[in-house]
């Protein structure tokens, strides 16, 4: 396999690196700057349209299902005994018509910089479910229904563990939409739970072998349901019937903060590299071993996102002064 860039594409005059996903039909990449989404056309990179929501101080996380666009966000303060940062907010968008379809506040937990860290869309499109932490440092993940808005439940990760405390960084929801998983840190390790999304049961919970404070980061499915990855600082497999680690790709030295799942779930990609000397790496599933590592020439990537039909991937990463960009990379197979 050979992995070669193809483009760059400045998209903001900003510190922040933006976070990345493509639509399920391959035609638009979502680019999420600090106060708005613009919408590419994922082959061109020519810009489509803005997106943006009321009282947006700094976006978190974005994905698509079931026609539909989510951002989770940070929120200013509404009033004054709110915490700076703590109030989070999701955005929901139809695709096609690029119109408003929710706009759901999650209010403060007393917790500053807290915002809503992760989102995702059950495969449908009725739900939406975001990352949060309450203020007992118990954390969960409320549920919303996407048309009407209403708040369906709040799953908590971490009740009944005693004194510990725990942190949700990331929420993934399984290909046929039976299961969500929260990635989250506890005492200072990680895991991730899985929920029974017809009861909000807990199903299992899932070790790592190595996690920073902030727990699991960033969490894909295999698209037939049969595995889940995770970021924390390595790269964690498990088996989803058995709850088993599979597979733990990397060391704590690579800090893995976000991936992205091939639409074969034949291999996962991750940034890798120093914060100054950024790469990427595919390694093949379930097995873990090592396809290929290049790099990038740029800083280290903030997040990174692959095309549904598997020959394009793109990285995003910001200069830390003045502006940001995409970078568009091919994927080849060798021949022979």
């Amino acid at each position: 396999m050979e992995l070669a860039p193809s483009a760059t594409i400045e998209v903001d005059a900003a510190n922040l690196s933006p976070y990345l996903a493509y639509s399920p039909d391959g035609k638009l990449l979502a680019v999420a700057l600090k106060t708005s989404v613009t919408l590419l056309d994922a082959v061109s990179g020519a810009h489509i349209a803005a997106l943006t929501a009321k009282d947006l101080m700094m976006t978190q996380d974005l994905t698509f299902a079931g026609g539909l666009l989510a951002l989770g966000y940070v929120k200013p303060p509404t009033w004054e005994n709110h915490v700076a940062g703590d109030v989070g907010g999701i955005m929901v968008w139809d695709v096609a018509t690029q119109q408003e379809v929710a706009a759901i506040t999650s209010p403060s937990e007393g917790l500053a910089l807290e915002g809503m860290s992760a989102v995702a869309l059950s495969p449908d499109g009725r739900l939406v479910a975001g990352a949060r932490n309450a203020s007992d440092g118990i954390g969960k993940v409320p549920v919303w229904d996407v048309r009407s808005g209403a708040h369906v439940k709040d799953v908590l990760v971490g009740a009944g563990e005693g004194t510990q405390t725990s942190s949700v960084r990331s929420v993934a929801f399984s290909p046929d939409g039976k299961i969500l998983a929260a990635g989250h840190g506890t005492a200072l390790k990680g895991g991730v739970t899985l929920f029974d999304t017809s009861s909000w049961s807990q199903i299992a919970a899932l070790p790592v072998e190595a996690a920073t404070a902030f727990g699991v980061i960033d969490l894909a499915f295999t698209p037939d349901g049969k595995s889940l990855i995770g970021a924390s600082r390595t790269i964690s497999v498990w088996d989803v019937a058995s709850h088993k680690l599979t597979a733990t790709i990397g060391t704590e030295a690579d800090d893995y903060e976000s991936l992205a799942m091939s639409p074969d779930g034949s291999f996962v990609a991750a940034p890798s590299g120093s914060s100054e000397n950024g790469g990427i790496t595919l390694w093949a599933l379930p097995s873990g071993k090592e396809i290929i590592s290049v790099p990038t020439g740029r800083r280290h990537a903030a997040d990174i996102a692959l095309h549904p039909d598997g020959r394009t991937l793109a990285t995003s990463t910001s200069d830390g002064k003045t502006y940001s960009t995409v970078q568009l990379w091919k994927i080849k197979q060798r021949t022979a």
